[in-house]
């Protein structure tokens, strides 16, 4: 009998993400920004500022935020206009179906939103297809810790059914070759693949002319991938079992086999070095970082039932919250991995 997977996303309403940032306050005479409260799904973070900035009649650079999420979930995050921006305070819906957006008035800031400028991440995640028993018995304990590796998932590499190779356009990008980054791109099957194709200027003006945060983006791509890899060939020099080998879209992950493999690196290593970079009018900008190789976070298991697109087998809803920069399909992925009898896909 083939082996069945326990599975992340079949349906976009699976993955719930809202965001947690604590931006500036201010009284409305002192406020130079508005923040807008964005959900979205089935837009990127990108497409969806594009789709605010043209609704709203100003230049996307001028919509500011704090982290990109997913376009294959529900996702909630704040973004900021200026106050001089018109009509930004009055709410706005499109879309139907699993494509859709809006935003609405969140409140007033004495400053916009920066990258990185998060607390963290809270997650309502359904895992479908899983075992009667192993489902029931997570059900009955009810909350549990979850040691993981701190990996950047698939889609930090790519929209889903599209190639994972936003890490090459980045490393294409550190080479300066402007075409062979254009070439990519194209092939990306990402909301700016199309214009990267129909582009008919030189390839380097393509990225100059381009949201400098979306370059940047590709070049971060490049760096997860580095970071990967070195977390995967540190985990198997320290790992005690030899941990379970898996393989998503062409990304390799080395995964514990216990938690106490992923406690275990963390004692060898609790952070690594990464590369953080960005893209500016002047080159490309770099500083040398460190990132945490384990994260531990409290799952809680809301609910357990039945599932019905899989005969016979269970459905698992977790809750749980990471901090800034991590991955919950990741995490999901690695305590369901050791935590339950059967591998998962995402």
């Amino acid at each position: 009998m083939p082996e069945q997977h326990a599975v992340l996303k079949h349906f976009p309403t699976d993955f719930v993400v809202r965001e947690v940032a604590v931006p500036s306050a201010a009284r409305a005479a002192d406020a130079s920004h508005r923040f807008l409260l964005l959900r979205k799904c089935g837009y990127t973070t990108f497409e969806a500022v594009r789709l605010v900035a043209d609704t709203l009649g100003v230049d996307p650079r001028r919509v500011t935020y704090c982290g990109l999420k997913d376009e294959d979930a529900i996702t909630e995050q704040l973004i900021a206009v200026g106050l001089d921006v018109p009509g930004a305070a009055a709410p706005h819906r499109a879309g139907t179906g699993e494509r859709w957006i809006e935003w609405s008035h969140y409140g007033l800031g004495s400053d916009g939103l920066t990258i990185g400028g998060l607390v963290g991440n809270a997650f309502r995640i359904v895992v479908r297809n899983l075992a009667p028993a192993p489902a029931q018995a997570a059900h009955h304990q009810r909350k549990f810790l979850g040691y993981s590796l701190n990996y950047y998932w698939t889609q930090r590499f790519g929209v889903p059914g599209g190639p994972k190779r936003t890490h090459m356009v980045g490393r294409a990008l550190l080479d300066r070759d402007w075409d062979a980054a254009l070439a990519e791109l194209a092939e990306l099957g990402s909301p700016e693949s199309a214009s990267a194709r129909e582009w008919v200027g030189s390839a380097e003006h393509f990225f100059l002319a381009a949201d400098p945060r979306l370059t940047s983006f590709y070049l971060a791509a490049h760096a997860s991938h580095l970071w990967n890899n070195l977390v995967r060939k540190t985990a198997g020099e320290v790992f005690d079992d030899p941990g379970a080998t898996l393989e998503l879209e062409g990304i390799e992950f080395l995964l514990p086999s216990s938690p106490r493999d992923a406690i275990r690196l963390m004692a060898h290593a609790d952070s690594l070095p990464y590369t953080r970079y960005s893209f500016t009018p002047d080159g490309i900008e770099h500083r040398e970082s460190t990132r945490s190789t384990v994260l531990q976070t409290s799952i809680s298991v809301t609910g357990c039932e039945p599932d019905p697109v899989h005969d016979g087998r269970y459905a698992l809803t977790l809750e749980l919250f990471l901090p800034s920069g991590s991955y919950a399909t990741s995490t999901v992925a690695q305590v369901m991995t050791y935590g339950l009898p059967q591998p998962i896909s995402a």
